[in-house]
């Protein structure tokens, strides 16, 4: 003997539903925050540039002595990563790669040299200055344009059903 038991929802709780569905198709595609966000990434590795790292967590390792007085001689300064300018410029123009997916984005620097420069290494042995990567603004900003993007999503779906005459509950 088996004893079937069927329930129906009230129709409030079915318009929810239906709008909880609409923004969950959308939800999982945030590449319009990260695009929002690119400008806050440059400012990010030029502030990183900037401070030599250490906005980021990651302060640099002086100059040697000899590279940084034969800097000096060429008219090039006395600080890491002052040379061309082309990273910094880089960052200024906005022109480094970018690459945003639904739920990830890549920051890059198209300098031909930056790989190196970030990572350290070659004849020399210099050490790595890291001028890409992650500070705590950043980080705060990057929940901020999630949440503003989940934010627009739902006001989206509601409008969506506000338009079709249903009562989104809201």
């Amino acid at each position: 003997m088996s004893v079937r038991v069927r329930v129906k929802a009230l129709p409030r709780i079915e318009r929810v539903a239906t709008m909880y569905r609409e923004v969950a198709r959308q939800y999982h595609d945030f590449r319009p925050a990260w695009t929002a966000l690119k400008p806050e990434f440059a400012a990010n590795v030029l502030q990183a540039i900037l401070t030599e790292g250490a906005s980021i967590g990651a302060p640099w390792a002086p100059l040697s002595e000899g590279y940084a007085r034969r800097k000096a001689q060429e008219g090039h300064g006395r600080e890491a990563y002052v040379r061309s300018g082309r990273l910094i410029g880089e960052q200024r123009a906005l022109a480094a790669g970018w690459s945003a997916r639904a739920t990830s984005a890549s920051y890059y620097s198209k300098v031909r040299y930056s790989y190196a420069l970030q990572r350290g290494g070659g004849k020399t042995r210099y050490p790595g200055r890291r001028f890409i990567g992650y500070s705590q603004q950043l980080e705060q900003k990057t929940r901020d344009g999630i949440e503003k993007r989940a934010d627009a999503i739902i006001a989206e779906a509601v409008e969506r059903m506000r338009a079709r005459g249903e009562d989104p509950g809201v």
